[in-house]
C-alpha cells in the first residue's frame, strides 16, 4: 500500500518537472538555414528567430541553435525585442538559455527597459522568470528624465519593481 502511494506520487512529481523543463519551439525566418546531427543543430543567417510562446523576437546575422542543450546563440547586429517586458537589448553576441530563460550578453550591450532606462554595460545577464537584469562590470544608467547614473562595479536591477542595487553609485541629477 506505501510502496503504491509512493510510486503514485513519484509519478505525478516527474510529470509535473518534465513539463516545467520541456524547451519551447524556436522558429527561424531566414533564407539560410542548415540543420546538421539529425536535426539537433540549427544554424541560419540574416534572419529572426521568434519564440511565440514567451512573446520573443531576436534578430541577427548569425543563429546557431543547440536543440540538444536548448541554446541559441546570436552573432553580429543583435536585436532581442522582448513584448513581454517592454525590453530591447542590442549587442554584437548574445546567448538564449531556453530551460533557464535567461540571455546573456558578453560584449557591449545596450538595453531599453520600457522606454523608461537606457542601460549600457557590458556582461549582462537578463533573468527573465524573476525580471532581473544583472552586470559585475563598469554600467551606465540614463532615465526618462535626463537622470545619469554610473555603478562602478556593475549592478542588479529589478525591472518589474525599477529597483536598482550596487556597492557603489555616482548620481547625476538633472534637477
Amino acid at each position: 500500500m506505501k510502496t503504491n502511494i509512493i510510486i503514485k506520487a513519484l509519478l505525478i512529481y516527474l510529470i509535473i518537472v518534465s513539463s516545467n523543463i520541456k524547451a519551447e519551439t524556436i522558429l527561424f525566418d531566414s533564407k539560410n538555414i542548415k540543420i546538421e546531427q539529425n536535426g539537433n543543430m540549427i544554424f541560419a543567417s540574416k534572419g529572426v528567430a521568434k519564440i511565440p510562446s514567451k512573446n520573443l523576437q531576436i534578430e541577427g546575422d548569425k543563429f546557431i541553435y543547440d536543440k540538444l542543450n536548448s541554446e541559441l546563440t546570436i552573432f553580429d547586429n543583435v536585436k532581442y525585442l522582448d513584448k513581454e517586458n517592454d525590453i530591447t537589448i542590442k549587442s554584437q553576441k548574445l546567448l538564449y538559455k531556453e530551460l533557464k530563460n535567461e540571455l546573456f550578453s558578453q560584449n557591449e550591450t545596450k538595453v531599453n527597459i520600457g522606454n523608461k532606462y537606457q542601460v549600457n554595460s557590458s556582461n549582462v545577464l537578463f533573468e527573465r522568470n524573476i525580471n532581473l537584469i544583472s552586470s559585475n562590470k563598469f554600467t551606465k544608467v540614463n532615465d526618462q528624465t535626463d537622470n545619469k547614473f554610473e555603478f562602478k562595479d556593475g549592478l542588479i536591477f529589478n525591472t518589474f519593481s525599477e529597483i536598482i542595487s550596487s556597492k557603489q553609485v555616482k548620481i547625476i541629477d538633472q534637477n
